[in-house]
């Protein structure tokens, strides 16, 4: 067993960690994220909903492991409870919800506890000034952003994740080569308000300004269809497309959820030898901007724009909060969820 030395104190012997990226703890406090006005004039923390939020977007109690580090809003006095929580953690990965007006010095104190004591955890602090309950929140976004970044950061360390730095890093990483959406239909184009929903026009620049991010993608409708409906000319019109466009070009494609697996099978069969980024994504509900909290599109939008930040050259599945290879995916409608096979 691996050990380590106290300062002036004897050999301890170290628990065993998880160290599996794919688990990851939500070690939550309360935050103006979680703020609830339902006893107005009053508020109180309602530390459920980050929570209710992931089990919406299809995220598994064990996948991202839920716990209460305080039981109040944290000041940057309490830092070092929280680091307390943090080292007694059985997972390496975690992501903290923490004060918007502390997340910058609250980065400066875990990091001085972190490189102290030899850590080996990968943190991400995230905030929003804006509660998760309010018209337009933008926490499903952040959230999933969050998510991935936690996922796919490749170092350990204490990082922070706020809506702002995904613009910032959207903008630089994407300067040379603006990030395309190639825009299939799907439910995340359906329009909620009418009787029977009808795909539209393309929602996801609506929904990235709906959220607070300036950043804004350039976008391609290759068709606006239920992906039942998509046929063979369908695929012929996004290959085309796809064959007109740079290599160098990152590219995410919406499309509809029960033939996504189909789709991007065949755009890996076509050009996964070519070296290109390629991301599919999508949405389980449609879109509906007066209560983002109750569907999964900006949990999922924000997902695959972090992830775009990461990733290498590939055809990749964004759903669920989980990256799959389309050869290695299925969705199982009984359940609505994607799985790796």
């Amino acid at each position: 067993m691996n050990t380590r030395t106290e300062p002036n104190g004897p050999e301890i012997p170290e628990r065993k960690r998880n160290t599996d990226n794919s688990q990851i703890a939500l070690m939550a406090s309360p935050t103006s994220l979680e703020l609830s006005y339902t006893n107005n004039p009053h508020f109180e923390y309602d530390q459920t909903q980050l929570q209710q939020l992931l089990k919406r977007c299809g995220i598994k109690s064990g996948r991202v492991h839920y716990c209460t580090a305080l039981d109040k809003e944290a000041s940057i006095q309490d830092i070092g409870s929280l680091w307390h929580h943090i080292e007694k953690s059985l997972y390496t990965r975690l992501m903290i919800p923490v004060s918007w007006p502390l997340l910058k010095e609250s980065r400066e104190t875990l990091k001085f506890f972190h490189h102290q004591s030899w850590a080996r955890h990968s943190i991400i602090l995230f905030s929003d000034p804006e509660p998760l309950h309010r018209l337009n929140s933008p926490a499903g976004c952040l959230l999933g952003a969050t998510l991935a970044k936690t996922q796919l950061v490749s170092k350990c360390g204490v990082f922070t994740q706020s809506l702002q730095e995904l613009d910032d890093k959207l903008t630089n990483n994407f300067s040379s080569h603006t990030l395309l959406a190639l825009t299939m239909g799907g439910t995340i184009d359906k329009d909620p308000l009418v009787p029977e929903p009808h795909v539209g026009d393309p929602i996801i620049n609506q929904l990235l300004s709906s959220q607070g991010l300036q950043y804004q993608l350039e976008i391609e409708s290759i068709c606006k269809k239920d992906s039942q409906q998509i046929h063979s000319n369908d695929l012929e019109t996004l290959f085309d497309t796809l064959n007109m466009l740079n290599t160098d070009q990152p590219i995410l494609i919406t499309c509809g959820t029960d033939q996504m697996v189909q789709i991007a099978r065949a755009v890996q069969e076509a050009f996964g030898e070519q070296g290109r980024l390629i991301l599919f994504t999508g949405a389980m509900t449609p879109y509906w901007m007066n209560d983002p909290i109750r569907y999964d599109a900006p949990f999922n939008i924000g997902y695959a724009l972090e992830a775009l930040t990461h990733l290498k050259k590939g055809i990749y599945i964004a759903m669920n909060g989980q990256l799959f290879s389309p050869g290695k995916a299925k969705k199982v409608s009984a359940k609505n969820e994607f799985v790796a096979l």
